[in-house]
């Protein structure tokens, strides 16, 4: 297959420029061709005979291709090559298996003799061929944060560029992929094209994310496979298919083969260079503030009518600590997410003017485990401004719905299992419970994470949701409605301890760990997620005493302490009181026992299980203890901590402070917490036996 005369008359009006690895490029068909591969890309276009069962991969270059390749010819082929000890991956590179139909029609190379076929390609969408796009074939594009695909590409392209020509340093590149000139680039016309596509023809066109490839490759594994039309058995699955083939096409696996640290799959392309680190959020450690506020720019001009970015520009902010200079960038990114289509909710909304403005005037601060909080409605919200502002405007609540609210750290897990516990007794024996398979987090979902649409709404009614909203963000349909809310309160002092832990072990890699001084002197102002502590709980409070039969208010301490009487009190505020029989059957004792943080956490899914794609489900479950403050807090943060919650609670502190008399040890002093009266008024006093 052969150019004609027409084809080089039309290459010599095109525009020209330099790539990343090649000396000259052509605009062709609104993409940026390197000329070593244009003869092909125009065979490929015109030329090009699909068939119903052929497979394309699709990616924009250093956006997980050789990866997802990989995993593609693992799954079709996996009955051809049932043993992981003989398969070809373990002996070719994945792009010598699924080569690239670009150089295939290039250097005019033998077809795949066997179906299904599996091509790679980085054309654009637009530039396929019709019989491509008119057959029943099948399209996997795999998309990845711009800011990762500059650092990568950048690195890549100088390792295989042409000998002659001259290194990009990394702000030449730069501002070349900010206006698009990159092979195969615009890069924001290639990922918007084929997100498009998947939307119309879901059928057709799999979009796939490195980050979520990344957060949990299993699930895709699976996804992929079905969408291929080779789904993964039971049998399969019970015989851990899917691990296998996940852990075979793995960076680390594949990275450490000896064909792919000594082999060549071209002339000058060394297949050792397909695998430098394989991690999300790598452009941290290249990028200067100006550079993020540029990209960040370039994105919410480019996708800010897709939907394809709601919620992930933020996540790719919000990897690291924002600095000053950016501030101001994430603050207009969290106001185009107002925009969004969601979830259960189905519907659409636009920032108006009013919102660009309250938003843009938000403080921001980092959390115990969040980069970036905005202090929204007089509370510190942790990267979820939009799914708080769905749901505020289009939550409607039912009448049978019941919310379990709370503090972070204060007991939800628990209140959670034991509320789903008591009312769906009726529906589960003990050996079949739902809670023992799955973490009380997927059972009762947070609702703000409803809203962003990672869980699914629960259809069964009652409907049982969590939340850590304040109550007066709240939205009106829960509080005008006869719905129900049970609130845990917990001492704030065992709240900082464990809040300070789970956050450490659950941020992201990229966020520096804060030392407990540094993250006290932030929990002393409220700076920590849903913060201040003091008015989230005073808010509640006051609300179940001006509607005892909307709000129960429960103390985490007195669950702790008469578990059987609690456990009973939430079944008759919730309108599913225990009959006598039930009572003689020590149905109330068998809850308390399937819901005990000894038996929920030696269940194999809390010990194993990740939940919200990153955190494992063990991070819910570390001592279950009350008065764990001790081991950690000095004199000087006891009598801190102390006179703060005099001050923001004052008639109401004994809530927590009902012993006379604790005593901690610490630096051979004693701290004796004693109550006196003054003035009609509790307060603590601190005394130093030394003294």
């Amino acid at each position: 297959m052969k150019a004609n005369a027409e084809d080089e008359i039309i290459l010599s009006s095109l525009p020209i420029e330099r790539g990343f690895a090649f000396h000259s490029m052509y605009l062709f068909q609104e993409f940026w061709c390197p000329s070593t591969l244009i003869e092909g890309v125009k065979i490929f276009h015109k030329q090009f005979q699909a068939k119903e069962s052929d497979i394309f991969v699709a990616s924009f270059p250093k956006s997980g291709t050789t990866w997802l390749k990989a995993i593609t010819f693992a799954i079709v082929n996996r009955q051809s090559f049932s043993s992981i000890d003989n398969h070809p991956l373990l002996t070719s590179n994945p792009h010598q298996l699924i080569p690239f139909i670009e150089i295939m029609c290039r250097d005019d190379a033998d077809w795949p003799s066997t179906e299904p076929r599996v091509f790679g390609t980085h054309t654009p969408l637009p530039s396929l061929p019709n019989s491509i796009m008119e057959c029943n074939c099948k399209i996997i594009y795999i998309c990845r944060n711009p800011f990762d695909i500059f650092v990568s590409a950048w690195i890549f392209f100088d390792n295989i560029k042409q000998e002659s020509l001259t290194p990009l340093k990394i702000e030449e590149a730069f501002e070349m992929y900010c206006n698009g000139i990159i092979e195969f680039g615009p890069w924001w016309s290639h990922m918007v094209g084929y997100w498009k596509e998947s939307l119309a023809k879901p059928d057709k066109v799999l979009f796939l994310k490195y980050e979520d490839l990344k957060d949990d490759a299993n699930f895709q594994v699976k996804r992929i496979a079905e969408f291929l039309g080779f789904p993964f058995t039971q049998e399969e699955e019970n015989n851990q298919v899917i691990e296998s083939i996940s852990k075979l096409c793995s960076f680390e696996e594949m990275k450490n083969l000896e064909v792919n640290k000594s082999g060549l799959l071209f002339p000058s392309v060394e297949n050792k260079s397909f695998f430098r680190k394989g991690e999300s959020r790598d452009w941290v450690n290249y990028f200067s503030p100006s550079m993020t506020e540029k990209l960040s720019q370039i994105m919410e001009e480019k996708f800010g009518e897709s939907e394809m970015t709601t919620g992930r520009i933020k996540q790719y902010l919000f990897a690291i600590r924002p600095e000053k200079k950016i501030q101001h960038v994430i603050r207009l990114v969290i106001h185009r997410m107002l925009g969004f289509s969601c979830g259960i909710f189905s519907v659409t909304m636009e920032a108006n003017a009013e919102d660009e403005i309250i938003l843009s005037s938000l403080p921001i601060e980092r959390g115990f485990g969040t980069p970036s909080m905005c202090l929204v409605q007089e509370f510190w919200c942790p990267t979820l401004v939009k799914e708080l502002n769905i749901f505020q405007k289009q939550f409607e609540a039912k009448d049978s719905d019941i919310f379990v609210a709370s503090f972070p750290k204060s007991g939800t897990t628990w209140l959670k299992a034991i509320t789903f516990a008591i009312v769906n007794r009726q529906c589960f024996s003990n050996h079949n419970h739902p809670l023992l398979t799955s973490n009380p987090h997927q059972i009762v979902p947070h609702v703000e994470i409803v809203c962003r649409g990672d869980l699914d709404c629960p259809s069964i009614e009652p409907r049982v949701f969590g939340t850590h909203t304040p109550v007066p963000s709240l939205p009106n349909s829960i509080m005008e409605c006869n719905s129900k809310i049970i609130y845990i309160c917990r001492n704030p002092f065992d709240i900082f301890v464990s809040a300070w832990i789970f956050f450490y072990k659950v941020k992201p890699e990229s966020l520096t760990s804060l030392k407990i001084e540094e993250a006290f002197e932030m929990y002393c102002d409220g700076i920590i997620e849903f913060g201040p502590w003091w008015s989230h709980m005073v808010g509640y409070w006051k609300e179940s005493l001006a509607k005892p039969d909307k709000v129960l208010f429960l103390k985490y301490e007195d669950l702790k302490d008469d578990a059987n009487f609690q456990v009973k009190r939430i079944a008759e505020f919730l309108g599913f009181p225990f009959t006598q029989e039930e009572e003689n059957n020590q149905v109330i004792e068998s809850i308390i026992k399937l819901c005990s943080f000894e038996k929920m956490k030696n269940l194999e899914v809390n010990k194993s299980g990740i939940i919200h794609r990153t955190v494992e489900n063990k991070r819910f479950f570390r001592k279950g203890e009350s008065r764990d403050w001790v081991n950690y807090f000095s004199p000087s943060m006891t009598e801190k901590l102390s006179q703060i919650m005099e001050e923001k609670f004052g008639e109401s502190v004994n809530m927590w402070l009902r012993k006379k008399v604790c005593t901690v040890l610490s630096d051979n002093y004693v701290l004796s917490l004693s109550y006196r009266s003054f003035r009609n008024k509790e307060v603590l006093h601190v005394v130093n036996p030394c003294d």
